[in-house]
């Protein structure tokens, strides 16, 4: 049987008109019942682009315009076209109905006359007398399946319509025509187990069309929906209902698990959507089909199909979306910042106005009725709730109590926070259900579990039923709340013993093949009715009857087992069959068995005696060439560490040949030899591929880097380890690319490098490649003199700073070397120089092995020697004052200096002081940048003032008869600061001779109280007579005679002095012009003489 969805054959194009009943395989139902608009309204513009994940209330809003479109196209097509029971009426029906109960406030119209009720009717009124459904004259088992999924959808949504009972009779006609497969023995799900399923009999002409995916997931929809809600369903009809449905979903899963990343998305969400109805979502294998149903969504949009026979549906599209959303949903996986909240968004965008969606080429009834029931699911804010497992036997009579647990698992499916709550009701009377915890604080789209534990009283009756009923209210914050509801059914079986669990045992791990004398591994698992492995008890093995022996249960490896070696039996087919039997406690558990084909063949051949290559070979190319002998016709294999490298057939002579090429590494070479049985023992033998030595690009040998880390690049092997060492060890290592090419950073010390370069491939070192490079030193530092404090006194210095340890430290004037050291072990060093006069600018460099850095920072250091100079002369100051002193100011000093220039000085004392009565020594300095320091000193003396006043005449002037002079009488005198007369001393005294000439007379008083002596001065002139001999006969009156005794007229109002002499006296102020008067006279006698 082929389970997987083959191309439209052309045999399948005459059916292209048919109205399908395949609501759910979009491959077969969109293309099938591509029926177009019978209204013909253009089609309605999109609603837009969602801006994000769907909130319920926008989910809302969008599924009531689908309700809207769906039900009056549904009724008006077939109004019109007397189809009844196409795609449109199941599809519209469940999709309708299912939205309805999910979606608090939508209005989806049930009339019997042209709404929900209507279409439930036109599907109830095709079914036949049996319980099937038949279109078209046949189909019967497809036309059925699709048929039970709307009425059953419309049943648990709770339509008004009683369709329980065609649901009853459809399933009880149709379950028991289920087909069969049984899975291999490839350690997939269910290996080696029959499990059933429903053919899809539509178009026999062409059945790759149709696969049996669809029926058989329909049928497990409505099989839940009739356990769930009919009550009157017998106890032999509940267990055979239930073991179908188990086995329906284990079909599905079975196969889809071994297609996974193949199948087309279709398979992925039915198989999702039948685990869902059988309390599966939690397992690890619906998780898989759920990743899987995620990485099929293209980035951006929705989901595609490729493996669909139809076309249309290869590129992303409505209905391939809607499936897979809808899927996702049931899996309890949220469309929340994942790829289902991507592709939620982008088919909620798709969404045509007038509330439809499209599908090229097709009707948009199908694609519209999955997008409504993933927008439904999307946004129910009812929450969701599920059983695992879903159902429990009790024994009938059981002398015990019972117990049983359930997992019950919670969704908050709204975008708020909501606090979930759990009741129980339907337990019999007696029971003890205890739900822990007691509440669940769930965020929006959050998941939680609750625990449900039943305690069963002793002695139920026989053939009855408890479905337990739990009821999940989801309280918003402000006390609203939604309810969902899911069962856990109770079956208590009919026969009164002590069984109470049924359980299934299969075959795990144990190989189909074997040889004689060769040991094998039988393995098998135990499990009971939910699915739980089974420890207690024991299996006991045979083969065509034969004993092979008993196992219990093997902690180690999970399983019943045992070793067997093969004995000697005939060649060939042989059956293995493994029965268990047991009970847990006090309780028997149901045997069960299990079989196994198992071909005997005959012993392998012996291990090869020799391989041609000795251990520890090694090769620089790869190659090898092994070789023996053995059994013509014979395989030879050579595996290289697990990977078949060679193979070889012996020829009629028994000599075989092989040759193997190897990549770089070390291998394990194991050759067997085969002759159909099986392989025989490996002959083994080591060997050894060398890389080449790597290659290096750059950068070129020889070169010198200031650089702290060198970056070597190159080309090697492919995923190689590159290393590089030098003579102290590794220094760095990397792996090169997948194109070959590597880079690696190494940090060098100063200096010559010589550095080695190695690959290594698969635990293999290929040769050094060497390479020399040069790590320039970093540039020293200067740490004396600093730049703040480089101008010196002295022309003697040591420069001081830190380098490389025994590096040579060379200091440099312009290109000039000024000296040369070796820095110490700790870095430092010391260079002894000798300043020139003004600025010396200095770098350091430093070598290490001939390898010279940079230089260092310049500095600028200034030898300056001479001290600065003053430009004036400083001379003593005098002063006067009372006995406190007296303030002495003078103007500031200024100095040169041949590298600063002017300079300010700094005096000891401030002008403008007050310097005390006497002396004061003053030091005024200038110091240099330099510290050169010159200065000069002068004195402040300070007198203190006396308070005596001399007063004396005016200057005076004497005229003298001889050449001896005059003698002159003055008056002078003094006051104390009372203005009392005190003793005054003048010199020349007063009637002192006064030479022809002028004399200065200075007269002294002395103080009393300050003890101090004040002086004043005046002058006396003293010149001869000025008269004319002949002046006396010209009548000039009033002459003196010779004798000279006065002269001069009183009348002229000029009062003279007199010496006692007889002399007259002018005051000085008066004597230029009596003399210029006498001398204008005597130049006039003078002419009257001539």
């Amino acid at each position: 049987m082929n389970k997987r969805a083959l191309r439209w054959p052309s045999a399948a194009l005459k059916y292209k008109n048919y109205c399908l009943a395949f609501a759910g395989l979009a491959s077969i139902a969109a293309a099938a019942c591509a029926t177009p608009r019978s209204d013909g309204k253009p089609q309605a513009q999109k609603l837009g682009t969602a801006k994000g994940a769907l909130t319920s209330a926008e989910g809302i809003a969008k599924a009531q315009k689908a309700m809207d479109f769906l039900v009056p196209d549904a009724v008006h097509f077939t109004q019109n076209n007397g189809c009844l029971s196409c795609h449109r009426q199941p599809d519209v029906l469940i999709a309708t109905s299912t939205a309805a109960q999910l979606l608090p406030g939508v209005t989806l119209n049930s009339s019997a006359a042209d709404g929900s009720g209507y279409i439930a009717n036109l599907v109830l009124s095709n079914q036949q007398g049996d319980g099937r459904w038949d279109f078209f004259g046949g189909s019967p088992k497809s036309m059925s399946a699709i048929s039970l999924w709307a009425v059953a959808g419309y049943a648990r949504a709770g339509g008004a319509v009683n369709v329980l009972p065609s649901v009853r009779s459809g399933l009880l006609w149709l379950v028991p025509l289920a087909s069969q497969m049984t899975f291999p023995q490839d350690g997939g799900p269910f290996a080696g187990q029959t499990r059933n399923y429903i053919l899809n009999d539509w178009a026999p002409e062409a059945p790759q069309m149709f696969d049996w995916y669809l029926p058989t997931t329909e049928s497990v929809f409505a099989t839940r929906v009739l356990l769930d809600l009919d009550t009157s369903l017998s106890a032999a009809n509940v267990s055979l209902l239930s073991a179908q449905q188990v086995s329906f979903t284990d079909a599905l899963e079975g196969s889809t698990m071994r297609d996974l990343s193949t199948t087309s998305v279709q398979h992925l969400a039915l198989t999702a959507l039948a685990m869902a109805e059988s309390g599966r979502t939690t397992s690890a294998n619906a998780q898989s089909i759920g990743a899987q149903l995620l990485a099929r969504q293209t980035t951006g949009s929705g989901w595609a199909d490729p493996a669909s026979p139809d076309d249309q549906l290869h590129t992303v599209n409505a209905l391939t979306s809607g499936e897979a959303l809808y899927a996702l949903c049931r899996l309890g996986i949220r469309p929340r910042g994942n790829a289902a909240g991507a592709g939620l968004d982008w088919l909620a965008s798709q969404q045509a106005s007038d509330g439809h969606w499209d599908l090229p080429g097709h009707d948009s009834a199908v694609a519209t009725s999955w997008a409504l029931l993933a927008v439904a699911c999307a946004s129910n804010p009812r929450g969701s709730a599920q059983f695992e497992p879903l159902t429990g036997d009790g024994a009938p009579a059981a002398p015990v109590k019972e117990s049983f647990t359930s997992t019950l698992s919670v969704t908050n499916t709204a975008s708020d926070p909501r606090t979930a709550t759990v009741s129980i009701s339907g337990a019999p009377p007696g029971a003890v259900v205890k739900v822990t915890p007691a509440s669940l604080e769930l965020s929006g789209d959050a998941s939680g579990t609750f625990s449900i534990s039943i305690e069963l009283p002793p002695g139920l009756p026989a053939s009855t039923s408890y479905p337990f009923t739990a009821t999940v209210s989801f309280a918003d914050a402000g006390g609203a709340s939604t309810q969902t509801s899911a069962v856990y059914t109770l079956a208590v079986g009919s026969t009164p013993s002590a069984v109470y669990s049924g359980t299934s045992t299969s075959f795990f791990g144990a190989p189909d093949h074997g040889a004689i004398g060769s040991t094998m591994q039988l393995a098998a698992k135990v499990e009971d009715y939910a699915h739980a492995q089974v420890q207690e008890g024991t299996i006991v093995f045979d083969i065509d009857g034969f004993s092979i022996g008993s196992a219990t249960y093997d902690a180690a490896s999970g399983t019943f087992s045992r070793s067997w070696t093969i004995p000697d039996l005939s060649l060939g087919h042989h059956v293995i069959h493994a029965a268990y039997q047991g009970k847990t406690g006090s309780v028997v558990l149901n045997p069960s068995t299990a079989t196994k084909d198992l071909d005997i063949a005959p012993a392998p051949p012996p291990a090869p005696a020799s391989v041609g290559v000795p251990d520890g070979a090694s090769s620089a190319d790869g190659g090898f060439t092994l070789h023996g002998t053995g059994t013509p016709g014979d395989t030879i294999s050579v595996v290289a560490n697990g990977v078949l490298v060679g193979s070889a057939t012996i020829d009629s002579e028994g000599k075989w040949t092989a040759p193997i090429a190897l990549s770089p590494g070390a291998y394990k070479l194991e050759v067997v030899e085969s002759n159909g049985t099986g392989p025989s023992a490996p002959a083994a033998v080591n060997v050894s591929v060398q890389p080449t030595a790597p290659v290096i690009t750059g950068p070129e040998p020889g070169t010198t880097s200031s650089d702290m880390v060198t970056e070597i690049k190159g080309t090697a092997s492919p995923g190689a380890t590159i290393t590089v060492r030098n003579s102290s060890g590794v220094l760095a290592t990397t792996t090169a690319g997948s194109d070959g090419k590597y880079s690696v950073s190494v940090s060098l010390p100063p200096g010559p490098n010589s550095l080695d370069i190695s690959q290594t491939v698969n635990g293999q070192t290929s040769a050094l490649t060497n390479v020399h490079y040069n790590q320039a030193p970093a540039a020293p530092s200067i740490t004396y003199p600093v730049p703040q404090a480089s101008t010196q006194t002295t022309k003697d210095i040591t420069l001081r700073g830190s380098t490389v340890a025994g590096a040579t430290v060379t200091a440099l004037s312009g290109g000039t070397v000024l000296a040369t050291s070796t820095a110490s072990q700790d870095g430092t060093y010391a260079l002894p120089l000798v300043l020139e006069s003004g600025h010396n600018m200095i770098t350091v460099k430093s070598a290490v092995g001939g390898v010279v850095s940079a230089a260092s920072r310049q500095i600028d250091v200034r030898f300056d020697g001479k001290a600065p100079s003053f430009l004036i002369t400083a001379r003593d100051i005098e002063a006067y004052g009372p006995a406190k002193g007296a303030i002495v100011s003078w103007q500031p000093f200024m100095a040169d200096d041949a590298q600063d220039g002017p300079l300010p000085t700094t005096c000891d004392h401030t002008s403008g002081s007050m310097f005390p009565i006497g002396t004061t020594p003053v030091t005024c300095a200038a110091q240099d940048s330099a510290g050169n320091v010159t200065s000069i000193m002068f004195n402040v003396i300070v007198h203190l003032q006396s308070f005596a006043t001399v007063k004396v005449p005016t200057d005076l002037v004497a005229f003298s008869k001889s050449l001896q002079g005059a003698k002159v009488d003055f008056e002078a005198s003094a006051t104390d600061k009372d203005g009392n007369a005190i003793e005054v001393a003048c010199s020349p005294v007063s009637g002192s001779t006064f030479p022809l000439g002028q004399t200065p007379v200075t007269c002294t008083a002395t103080d009393d109280v300050s003890h101090t002596s004040t002086s004043s001065t005046f002058k006396v002139a003293v010149q001869e007579m000025p008269y004319d001999r002949g002046s006396a006969a010209a009548g000039g009156g009033g002459a003196s005679s010779s004798s000279g005794s006065s002269y001069g007229s009183s009348s002229s109002g000029c009062s003279m002095g007199k010496s006692t002499s007889g002399t007259d006296l002018l005051p000085l102020g008066g004597v230029l012009g009596v003399a210029l008067a006498l001398s204008r006279r005597r130049r006039q006698n003078g002419r009257a003489g001539k």
